[in-house]
Order: structure tokens, then C-alpha cells, then sequence
């Protein structure tokens, strides 16, 4: 299942995937996220890594955010399966679950940056896809 989500306050546009199993979480990020992004964001929601990655190669988005614990291919593995065909998009693990040996098997499977979901800053999160998205902007080229 995929939900898209819009919100818009500027000319530029970020067009997101975000991946997560946990449907109460992104009920509740979402909208917040919508309030702090301060742009044109686009999320296209997935709660299957599977249905995502067909997103993925299919329309590229500028963006993918995603859950590390969910059903097969988890998400280190779907980071792993991104990278077989887009080295180039930028990917940012959103887990509930952190240790260093998390830390290090996320960077190594290609994933840009990390966000622990219990002292998540929003604002913070927002500034990472600001940075990672910026001159990377597909959709102002369609």
C-alpha cells in the first residue's frame, strides 16, 4: 500500500519515499513533517520495502527515507538492493533500533545519515533533506 502526501510553501519541489511499517509513526511524523519543511515536499509512503523499490527504479525520487526493522527485504538489505542500480540518491535511515554495529552495517550498505525515532529533531531531519536533496531536484527537470 502507498499513500502520497503533499505539502507546499515554495517554488522547489523534494519528492520523497518513505518507507516504514509503522503506520501510527508516519501518521503522526507526516503531517509534522509538513509544518517544519518550510518547501514543496512530496512523500510517496510505502509500508513494504518490496513496493518501494519498484518506485524506486521506476521514478527515481530525490530522496529515501527508511525504516531499518520491517518485513523482508529488511532494511539494510533494501538499502543494499537500492544500490545495485542508484548509487547516487541520497538514503536516510529513520530506526527505532541504534547501536554502533547498526551504525556502521547502514554505512556500509550505502545509506547517507541516520535518525534515531526517539530523539528525532524534525527540524534537524528537515536540514538533512534540505543538504542531501539540494542540486538533485529531478522534479523542477520534468
Amino acid at each position: 500500500m502507498s499513500r502520497v502526501h503533499k505539502a507546499s510553501t515554495q517554488k522547489r519541489t523534494i519528492r520523497a519515499v518513505w518507507v516504514d511499517d509503522d503506520n501510527f509513526y508516519l501518521k503522526w511524523l507526516l503531517p509534522e513533517m509538513y509544518k517544519i519543511a518550510g518547501k514543496h515536499l512530496i512523500i510517496k509512503e510505502f509500508n513494504t520495502s518490496t513496493l518501494a523499490l519498484i518506485q524506486i527504479r521506476d521514478f527515481p525520487p530525490d530522496i529515501v527515507l527508511t525504516n531499518l526493522i520491517m518485513p523482508q527485504p529488511d532494511g539494510i538489505e533494501f538499502i543494499k538492493l537500492i544500490r545495485e542500480f542508484n548509487k547516487q540518491i541520497p538514503i536516510v535511515v529513520v530506526s527505532a533500533r541504534f547501536n554502533p554495529k547498526i551504525l556502521r552495517d547502514v554505512r556500509n550498505a550505502g545509506a547517507n545519515s541516520f535518525f534515531f525515532k526517539k530523539d528525532m529533531n524534525l527540524n534537524i531531519l528537515s536540514a538533512k533533506i534540505d543538504i542531501l536533496t539540494s542540486g538533485r531536484n529531478h522534479a523542477a527537470a520534468r
